[in-house]
């Protein structure tokens, strides 16, 4: 299962994946004054 979190610009913020045969993550999004990705960080949960 996959669910997806948008701010106010409709740009992914986060990611959150689980179920059978992968590795429950979410995944952050972060990104810069001119919309441009910044940064991803992963995180086993």
């Amino acid at each position: 299962m996959e669910s997806y979190t948008y701010d106010e610009l409709d740009q992914v913020v986060s990611l959150t994946q689980s179920g059978l045969n992968v590795s429950d993550k979410r995944v952050d999004f972060a990104y810069d004054e001119a919309s441009q990705l910044k940064e991803i960080d992963r995180t086993d949960i």
